[in-house]
């Protein structure tokens, strides 16, 4: 059996002025306590399903050290997690770009941080999925009015 490897790679990081621009400017938001997650369906990496980033406020983390630590712990926690979003997002052949926004106000242990990312990802798996259906089902879009008609 095949260990399986969970890593963070370069290309599963969100990166560029472009990408983050796009995201924020399109994309949709919800939040998890301690994250504001945005994110937005792209087709600009082909072959990766889901690239991630982080963002932790000079606002909040004056000292750069603890913002890296957040960080950090943020990325460690990712890692054991996408997975889980990876098959979600694969299975539908779509892929996504996503944004963590810490809005916490302490360094967060690991524990902790993990809870929050399992928050995140089960929240965000159930917006998916809800979204991912009414994309899928071409009947239910048949019954929506068109423009101005009326039921």
């Amino acid at each position: 059996m095949e260990k399986q490897r969970f890593t963070f790679s370069k290309s599963d990081r969100l990166k560029g002025v472009k990408s983050v621009a796009l995201l924020f400017g399109e994309g949709k938001s919800f939040f998890s306590h301690p994250f504001r997650v945005v994110w937005n369906y792209t087709e600009t990496h082909p072959g990766i399903s889901c690239r991630a980033g982080i963002s932790v406020p000079k606002k909040e983390f004056k000292k750069a050290v603890d913002r890296n630590r957040v960080k950090r712990l943020f990325r460690e926690s990712w890692r054991h997690r996408k997975k889980i979003l990876d098959l979600l997002i694969s299975k539908h052949n779509k892929e996504i770009d996503i944004m963590f926004i810490y809005t916490g106000r302490e360094i967060p242990s690991l524990y902790t941080m993990n809870s929050y990312m399992d928050k995140a990802v089960a929240k965000f798996s159930l917006i998916l999925e809800s979204e991912l259906k009414e994309d899928g089902n071409p009947e239910r879009d048949s019954l929506r009015p068109k423009g101005n008609q009326q039921l």
